[in-house]
């Protein structure tokens, strides 16, 4: 399928399992193997993918679920340097901090990053504050260049040194499971990035494909094709 496996690393570890419970409107929290393979994931092996000989000719990079992998964690600044040394953008999502982590703890690393994804609960136990705005302006501080706050049912909010808007979600949607929706939304931005949208057109693009997520059962059932897509994009009019 063209998906490159050249880092892939084969290790005696169980793979890492999530049971996801789903409540009314759609809403989800996670049991999670505390053994699992995102747990022994180390830095050796990041390392190891970053000095892979095709790595520099990465246009773009996603650092998936920052607190998902403790042990990568002392090395975070280390691993995002060594990213942006390579040359790619550094897209950088979130899961809720593990440890009592605060943006202080992060920031060293987060200078490196070019667009942060955190949702508006992540980013409420690392600033205190549930104010979107006031979050995106503590991540550009610590020197992130674009930073995106998902905010669910609301859209999200994005701001970097020039623009600050609130995108909306598509109207109507009638959400019935939300697992998976900030990875679709993570998509659909990226995708729009590769293409050379606009901060503000990335967001739309992406929540047209996380709003085709939260309509399904499952986090990849909602997928379709760039003719629908569209359509949710040109109903979503920013504010």
């Amino acid at each position: 399928n063209g998906i490159d496996v050249s880092a892939v690393v084969r290790a005696d570890v169980a793979t890492g399992v999530n049971v996801v419970l789903v409540g009314e409107g759609g809403e989800r929290s996670f049991l999670t193997d505390p053994q699992g393979s995102l747990r022994k994931i180390a830095p050796e092996d990041v390392f190891a993918a970053i000095d892979a000989p095709d790595f520099a000719a990465l246009r773009a990079v996603c650092f998936a679920s920052v607190f998902a992998y403790p042990l990568l964690m002392p090395a975070l600044e280390e691993i995002f340097r060594r990213i942006k040394e390579k040359g790619p953008l550094l897209l950088v999502d979130m899961t809720k901090r593990k440890n009592g982590e605060t943006l202080k703890d992060i920031a060293p690393a987060l200078q490196y990053a070019d667009y942060v994804f955190p949702n508006l609960d992540e980013a409420y136990l690392l600033t205190g504050t549930r104010d979107a705005s006031g979050i995106a302006r503590r991540f550009l501080a610590c020197g992130v260049r674009n930073a995106v706050v998902k905010l669910g049912a609301e859209g999200c909010l994005v701001k970097n040194a020039g623009v600050e808007a609130i995108v909306p979600a598509v109207p109507g949607i009638q959400a019935v499971d939300t697992t998976g929706a900030g990875d679709n939304f993570a998509a659909g931005f990226i995708d729009a990035l590769l293409r050379g949208e606009s901060l503000i057109d990335c967001a739309r693009w992406g929540n047209a494909v996380a709003s085709l997520c939260v309509e399904q059962v499952g986090a990849t059932s909602g997928t379709r094709e760039h003719a629908e897509i569209e359509r949710r994009t040109r109903s979503i009019v920013p504010t």
